[in-house]
């Protein structure tokens, strides 16, 4: 486990830490959109006994919806790739991604007033108000469609969301996967990562947990 600093910009600007299980492997949001596709499809290879169309289906799943959530303010991201818990000869990939919003207005509005807004009448989604150690946050599960080159593909997504310290600033953890029979793993582990989440620094200078910005 490690601490990541989620920071967009300065390194006093958004104090944010949490754990992200070891896993999950970090992607660079700035990398070419080919190049990260190879590596995906490198990762993906090192499992024994996949061929080429599960690769395929790996990195059509995590680059389907990477691009929708870097355009929209992604300030982290990590994938797994791993084989199924309940079906062994399968890989599933999980996409984990933290996002910083500042919707107008957000100080005057209630974490239910934000949850309210966020359901969407007709649409497969759930949304709760849940206590963490970070806070009161809205968890807010949804299944959709994505887009990639032309296919499409049902995935699976829940977020957690936090109100940061200064109230203006929304910190938006979120999970996500197409391999719907694992949705419960998944959803799991984002629940762990929301339980660590803390807007101050780690208090043991010498913790084996790391900034991320440090680049140890």
């Amino acid at each position: 486990m490690y601490t990541t600093d989620a920071l967009a910009g300065e390194p006093t600007s958004l104090p944010l830490w949490f754990t992200v299980p070891n896993q999950f492997t970090e992607i660079d949001l700035t990398e070419p959109i080919g190049q990260r596709m190879r590596r995906i499809n490198e990762q993906a290879g090192v499992l024994p006994g996949t061929d080429v169309s599960q690769r395929a289906n790996a990195v059509f799943a995590q680059e389907a919806l990477l691009g929708q959530l870097a355009r929209a303010g992604a300030v982290y991201a990590a994938h797994c790739i791993a084989r199924s818990e309940h079906e062994p000869h399968r890989i599933v990939t999980g996409l984990f991604t933290v996002l910083v919003q500042e919707p107008p207005g957000l100080s005057e509005q209630s974490m239910a007033t934000i949850a309210r807004g966020l359901h969407e009448p007709g649409e497969p989604s759930e949304t709760l108000l849940l206590d963490y150690p970070a806070g009161q946050a809205i968890v807010h599960g949804e299944q959709r469609l994505v887009t990639f080159n032309g296919g499409t593909q049902s995935m699976r997504q829940a977020q957690v969301i936090f109100r940061l310290p200064d109230l203006q600033r929304l910190a938006i953890f979120s999970m996500s996967t197409s391999d719907i029979d694992d949705w419960e793993d998944f959803a799991g582990i984002l629940d762990g990562i929301a339980r660590s989440v803390s807007f101050t620094p780690p208090s043991d200078p010498n913790s084996a947990l790391r900034n991320a910005l440090d680049g140890d």
